[in-house]
């Protein structure tokens, strides 16, 4: 089993600027992974939206909800 797959279903918060303003994310569920890309399905539109492995790491723009809490999606990545 790729460890990848643990992420699916995980809750994110993705923001669209480097300020982490609530009023500028949208919310949405991992709903696929694989090794390089993994998707976003935003919640209340029909929108898929993929970001590439080496994107997220740069950027650091999505958070995801583990255990009732947020954090960084890159900090999870590179934790392996």
């Amino acid at each position: 089993m790729n460890k990848l797959n643990l992420f699916k279903g995980l809750k994110v918060r993705v923001f669209t600027s480097d300020k982490r303003s609530k009023l500028n994310a949208k919310d949405g569920v991992i709903t696929d992974v694989t090794n390089r890309v993994i998707v976003v399905t935003y919640k209340g539109v029909d929108y898929r939206e993929s970001f590439n492995i080496g994107a997220i790491l740069a950027d650091n723009n999505i958070d995801v909800r583990v255990e009732e809490n947020w954090t960084s999606l890159k900090t999870l990545l590179l934790r392996g």
